[in-house]
């Protein structure tokens, strides 16, 4: 799926015999262009998250079997790029995190206090035709939401492109395409040292494995780069071959690989531990010589479903 593209959203369920349900992502009254920049699922409340070109975020509930019925939506005022939601399996009706990066650098946590409650307080007047919160007005739904900023400014000196978060160290990992500021690890709750790696051309893409403890990034500058997380001096490999900038990368923990996507439609498969590249796909896209368009997010590797 084209997120970055699209302005319509197909959502499949994961049921045996999946279904498809295609429903207009923050359809206005009035005409403008609008484009999905993220979306994520908030599990534990069975909500749906899409942030836009709009400098919007909009809530969809998933809980019923007909079209998504749309919660109230937050003006965020700056355009939010990238996402990422966690919430404690264990105790799902404890306090949850939404963290999305700015066009501007910035890093924002959105944390929900009791989301099994609801995210906000009801807003009485609609705007433009649909329930709308502000930024400005969040201090009304304190007993909700709380919006913290990290750093309390920009962390990086470029768009954000990715962000996570990893509640095993209470970390947060984003990147951007600032040569400065290449990717950050920071602490959230500011107790702890805080790293930054310096890529010359920025990175645009990572994957984290606690378990393996690297991280794996992909550039501009066509380089896979590995790295311990808490060496922010120089990676610890490069894996070379691709031809043109890299668009994901995913690490294969039970492999021990890294699997990066170009933008020439070049898959690559590399050996964590002896840095040498296994494969080379060239994959072919029914659509004649044009290179066909990316979202950010290309790269996916299903976990293995056990049955029961």
């Amino acid at each position: 799926m084209n997120m970055e593209l699209q302005k319509s959203v197909p959502v499949c369920d994961s049921q045996p015999t999946p279904s498809v349900q295609t429903f207009q992502a923050g359809a206005t009254p009035r005409k403008q262009r609008l484009w999905i920049t993220d979306m994520c699922v908030m599990e534990n409340v069975n909500k749906l998250v899409i942030t836009t070109t709009s400098r919007e975020m909009f809530f969809y509930d998933m809980s019923t079997k007909n079209l998504f019925r749309p919660v109230p939506s937050l003006r965020v005022g700056v355009r939010p790029l990238c996402m990422t939601y966690w919430y404690n399996k264990s105790d799902p009706g404890a306090r949850s995190f939404l963290i999305f990066g700015d066009d501007s650098g910035c890093l924002h946590i959105f944390n929900f206090l009791q989301p099994n409650k609801g995210l906000f307080e009801s807003p009485t007047k609609k705007q433009e035709g649909y329930l709308k919160i502000n930024m400005k007005d969040l201090s009304d739904h304190s007993l909700k939401v709380h919006h913290t900023l990290c750093m309390g400014g920009p962390v990086h000196s470029d768009w954000v492109r990715k962000v996570v978060y990893i509640p095993e160290t209470d970390y947060i990992l984003s990147c951007s395409s600032s040569s400065e500021q290449s990717m950050v690890l920071q602490d959230r709750l500011k107790k702890k040292k805080n790293y930054i790696y310096k890529v010359r051309k920025g990175i645009n893409c990572f994957d984290f494995n606690k378990h393996l403890n690297i991280i794996a990034t992909g550039s501009t500058d066509h380089t896979v780069r590995l790295w311990n997380p808490y060496v922010e001096s120089k990676p610890t490999a490069l894996l070379k071959g691709h031809q043109t900038s890299i668009l994901d990368v995913a690490i294969h923990e039970s492999a021990g690989q890294v699997f990066s996507y170009s933008m020439d439609v070049v898959l690559k498969v590399y050996d964590i531990k002896e840095h040498t590249c296994l494969q080379t796909v060239i994959l072919k896209f029914p659509r004649g010589s044009r290179v066909p368009d990316h979202g950010p997010f290309v790269l996916h590797i299903q976990k293995k479903v056990t049955s029961a």
